[in-house]
């Protein structure tokens, strides 16, 4: 065992015992165990590209979060709830790291009957992660090593449920089958980690006034327009648009006319290839795109009297993110 990994088990058995008294209130009384991982974990590397498509470079905290996402998207896939009679087994994955290298991936069991938790387990994974650039390659390569042990609080007189149907024990849950649940994430998950979870999250700056002479009335109509029927986060009123809380289309008064301001900021995230890029604010995003584009201008004549109207900013962004396939 490394320095690395001698580091993060004394953190973990630390961090597990004043966890536990938290993790089954109705427990007497809870011990912290080391024991050894008999499920075979094949050799794992990730290979990752070293730059987004905008130029921006890869960081470790970028692969360190992708190491977290993964591994909680492939758990959660399978394993969130385990059901039996009225009993229920709720499951969650929580990665931590110490410093670069070093990461503790708990798993958290909790047995519910009818609302109430009458146990829990907690197991730790350690995980000694590895980075390598390869420049010529222009790529990162994640090297990701298991230790041989992990580090589990239970209860001292731990509830044991069989479950005739199936003749197993339900509870609690087999340590080899819980291992391999865990750690099937070293099969199934290179292709994911490459592609969707190493990300960076960009915002980008939504722009547009326009001065009408139109009455209030009738400016409340146009922002109307493209308000989604089941959307009720999006309203309009005498001030503009709200999503939510923020006022994102500002309606005043100038000199005799009205002065509509939309200023949104659109937050995006992308994957280094932007082959998938993941947008956060679809709805609102969406309105104010069909608003700029095609509402806002029709009421803008000249025989309106508008006194100016500036389209360009909102019309170079939308023609920035058009080349962008986006997943809705």
């Amino acid at each position: 065992m490394n320095k690395n990994s001698i580091g993060i088990l004394f953190f973990v058995v630390t961090w597990c015992c004043l966890q536990s008294l938290s993790f089954a209130a109705s427990a007497a009384q809870e011990k912290i165990i080391c024991r050894p991982i008999t499920v075979t974990v094949p050799k794992t590397v990730f290979y990752a590209p070293d730059t987004f498509h905008d130029g921006s470079f890869v960081t470790k905290d970028a692969l360190k979060k992708a190491f977290s996402t993964t591994m909680v998207a492939h758990y959660a896939k399978d394993n969130s709830v385990s059901k039996y009679k009225t009993y229920s087994i709720f499951s969650e994955l929580k990665p931590t790291w110490a410093g670069d290298n070093s990461a503790a991936v708990t798993l958290n069991q909790y047995l519910y009957e009818n609302g109430k938790v009458l146990d829990s387990t907690s197991t730790t994974y350690i995980f000694n992660v590895q980075y390598k650039h390869d420049k010529d390659k222009k790529r990162f390569e994640v090297r990701c090593i298991v230790n041989d042990m992990a580090v589990e609080a239970v209860s001292t007189a731990q509830r044991k449920i069989y479950d005739k149907l199936y003749g197993v024990v339900f509870w609690p849950q087999d340590e080899n089958r819980q291992d391999e649940h865990v750690l099937k994430f070293f099969v199934r998950a290179m292709q994911t980690f490459a592609k969707n979870s190493v990300q960076t999250q960009k915002v980008m700056n939504l722009h547009y006034e326009a001065v009408t002479a139109l009455s209030t009335q009738h400016i409340r109509q146009l922002l109307q327009q493209e308000i989604p029927a089941m959307h009720s986060s999006l309203r309009v009123t005498e001030e503009g648009v709200y999503w939510g809380d923020a006022l994102i289309v500002t309606v005043a008064p100038q000199g005799g006319l009205h002065k509509i301001i939309v200023n949104f900021d659109a937050h995006y995230v992308i994957t280094p290839d932007a082959q998938m890029v993941s947008k956060k604010d679809t709805i609102p995003l969406e309105y104010l795109r069909k608003t700029v584009q095609y509402v806002l201008p029709r009421g803008t004549y000249i025989e309106e009297n508008v006194e100016a109207i500036h389209k360009q900013p909102a019309a170079e962004y939308f023609k920035r993110i058009s080349g962008i396939r986006v997943a809705e």
